[in-house]
């Protein structure tokens, strides 16, 4: 008889964590249960943690698992893909993000057709043609048809079949050609304003990875948070430098 004895935080993200099975689970669910997900404080609070770092950690390991577990798909199709600005200057902690979303032609019980946005991949990297064609590779299939500006970092994209229109600062013809990654950076940075407050600027990768995670699955909430438990058991432990150079 095996009288070998697995415990359930043997491994994964809450691999060596001395904080009971049940607090996790909640902060899972506080994390997927809402479109503003949870900040640490708040968690803490809920929680009853004894410190705000426990709550920020947790809240950081949650978020790699979920990046970890969305890094498995590459989109395909027709992609969207975008650079904008994330954080806030007066915060001094904004920084660069390349944006793409799959672009998805949806067709109601009437027969009516239109374009809504599929699963999304966000980078936290400068408007460049090297950080775009590196982050294109991993997240997006080779044959993929990929829709960008004019702007001279994303028209040089070598390897992809690339469409390409001269936006300016025209925000309705941008609204058009690019409408997903414009909508999905205005939500997010509103997210961050209204939820995440004071966050500093290498920590900017956590707090997309949470977002484009709760922004894929924003069609079937009912299943996001039983599904974040298996990212978390898959995910590598984190010791407080993930995403950190």
């Amino acid at each position: 008889m095996c009288l070998h004895v697995v415990r359930l935080r043997a491994s994964g993200m809450v691999r060596h964590s001395k904080l009971p099975l049940w607090a996790w689970v909640h902060a899972l669910m506080l994390l997927t249960a809402d479109k503003r997900g949870v900040s640490a404080l708040a968690l803490r609070r809920h929680l009853g943690l004894g410190s705000y770092r426990t709550a920020w950690l947790m809240l950081h390991k949650v978020r790699l698992a979920l990046w970890l577990r969305d890094e498995r798909y590459q989109l395909q199709g027709t992609v969207e893909l975008d650079g904008a600005s994330i954080g806030s200057r007066a915060a001094e902690n904004q920084d660069g993000i390349l944006v793409a979303i799959e672009s998805r032609t949806y067709v109601d019980k009437k027969g009516r057709s239109k374009v809504v946005a599929g699963f999304a991949k966000c980078e936290v990297a400068p408007e460049t043609t090297v950080a775009a064609e590196d982050f294109l590779k991993r997240a997006v299939k080779p044959t993929t048809q990929v829709n960008t500006d004019a702007s001279s970092a994303l028209v040089a994209i070598a390897g992809f079949d690339t469409d390409h229109r001269k936006m300016g600062h025209d925000k309705e013809a941008l609204d058009a050609w690019l409408p997903h990654p414009l909508h999905f950076v205005e939500n997010a940075k509103s997210w961050l304003v209204g939820t995440c407050r004071g966050i500093r600027k290498k920590y900017l990768p956590f707090y997309a990875a949470g977002y484009t995670y709760r922004f894929n699955r924003r069609n079937s909430k009912d299943t996001m948070f039983h599904h974040s438990p298996r990212a978390i058991s898959n995910g590598v432990p984190c010791h407080g430098k993930c995403f950190v150079a």
